[in-house]
């Protein structure tokens, strides 16, 4: 359990912070230089378990390039102090808040891009596409008459193609990490 938790969260520290080419962000092993340490902005920087992905998120606000070394973890029989359930909920909705400030702060005030384009029409599309479906199928069980194929295509279609927009948008993002210094 604790492995496939790992997955999960790394998937979305990955999609907060924008470092897509780090296997486990969650690692908690972190070397960094002075001169990168001078950028952070430490009133940032949460404690305890949310601490690496608000350096990552922190980061990349710099264009810094962050390199992953290998490191095996090893879980034995030791019990991890995170709560389960208020996990599920506190790093969800920090790392939600990551990702909206890194999307404004690189893809709307810095350069708006494709990336910023397929995001606000994927995420209206699939908006309207979510939104008249639901009131139509609602309507649909309310008074006993089958949705039109028409009806069903109108909400369908802009889900769809929404859902797609915000894929090609993670698509062109993960191209956009900062790249890795060479190594002396």
């Amino acid at each position: 359990m604790r492995k496939i938790g790992n997955l999960g969260l790394s998937f979305l520290i990955k999609l907060a912070s924008g470092y897509w080419n780090l296997f486990d962000p969650t690692n908690a092993f972190t070397a960094i230089s002075a001169q990168t340490l001078q950028l952070l902005d430490f009133e940032r920087l949460k404690p305890r378990y949310l601490f690496e992905s608000s350096m990552l998120a922190n980061l990349y606000l710099h264009n810094v390039p962050v390199m992953q070394v290998a490191m095996p973890a090893i879980y034995r029989d030791e019990r991890s102090s995170l709560n389960l359930f208020k996990s599920l909920v506190e790093f969800p909705l920090y790392l939600l808040s990551v990702m909206v400030r890194r999307f404004m702060h690189c893809y709307v005030w810095q350069n708006f891009t494709a990336v910023s384009l397929f995001v606000a029409l994927g995420l209206f599309s699939m908006g309207f596409g979510v939104v008249f479906g639901s009131y139509h199928w609602i309507q649909s069980i309310r008074f006993g008459l089958p949705a039109t194929a028409g009806t069903v295509m109108l909400s369908a279609l802009p889900t769809i193609m929404g859902f797609q927009l915000l894929l090609e948008a993670i698509v062109l993002d993960i191209g956009n990490v900062p790249p890795e210094s060479p190594r002396k």
